[in-house]
């Protein structure tokens, strides 16, 4: 698998379930949202201002990512509406560097079995999410967040896929 066939077989809408823990709460904190993952053309006005933003010459992107989500799902918990940008700027098969809207710089790894691991280390906070398909329409991801401190929070995210209804 490469970068682009991974974000080519994210792109859709998802229903997300997650267990996140924060290492200064015992409990677990569990959520609903919804996904939505869409490919931007390198062209695309928030991809050329990021890469305005780091000095990285547009040429070098392959695709733009918008993640969106939207927490309404949950009915238990303040709804929260949100999107972030990535650009994704390959260096070989299975490694590259990306551009995270809000959040800095930092990198992607292929591993041997399939899954995607993403990082940004910026401002005193490094994220790690790893994402792998179970299925084409099943996709587990988890995330480690650390400060000076060491962890600060873990998640586990559950994504199944939501299907057109098929017409009769």
């Amino acid at each position: 698998m490469d970068i682009q066939t991974f974000f080519t077989q994210s792109e859709g809408r998802w229903f997300s379930q997650r267990t996140r823990y924060q290492i200064t709460n015992p409990e677990a904190d569990n959520s609903k949202s919804d996904i939505t993952v869409e490919l931007l053309p390198p062209n695309h006005e928030r991809v050329t201002q990021l890469c305005k933003q780091y000095r990285v010459d547009p040429a070098q992107v392959w695709q733009g990512v918008k993640i969106s989500w939207d927490t309404s799902a949950d009915w238990s918990k303040p709804k929260q509406v949100g999107s972030t940008v990535l650009v994704v700027l390959p260096e070989g098969d299975h490694t590259g560097k990306l551009l995270r809207d809000g959040a800095g710089k930092g990198f992607y790894q292929i591993s041997d079995d399939e899954s995607v691991t993403l990082v940004v280390d910026a401002e005193g906070m490094y994220s790690e999410e790893r994402l792998w398909f179970a299925s084409e329409n099943l996709r587990l991801r988890t995330t480690l967040v650390k400060n000076s401190q060491g962890v600060v929070q873990t998640g586990f995210y559950s994504e199944i896929r939501r299907l057109p209804p098929k017409e009769d």
